[in-house]
């Protein structure tokens, strides 16, 4: 995902939501690419800040499924 994509996607959000970040296991080694990013109603919530503008979640393919990935691609194009 490109960040116009993240842009577009997040028009549609409150802006006080929440938004829930993956964790980058591997700091500075190499990142998570992101997936998705899923809203999800302040209804959901009983109080606090994500009851009042509900909740962006943002996911992401974890680091070794990326590099497997990559290593396929690799051995199938050469």
């Amino acid at each position: 995902m490109i960040v116009a994509e993240l842009i577009k996607l997040l028009q549609a959000c409150h802006p006080q939501a929440v938004v829930l970040i993956p964790a980058d296991p591997s700091m500075g080694q190499a990142c998570e690419k992101l997936a998705d990013v899923a809203r999800i109603d302040a209804s959901q919530f009983p109080d606090g800040p994500a009851a009042q503008g509900g909740v962006v979640r943002l996911s992401s393919f974890p680091v070794d499924l990326l590099i497997s990935g990559l290593d396929l691609a690799e051995q199938a194009g050469g």
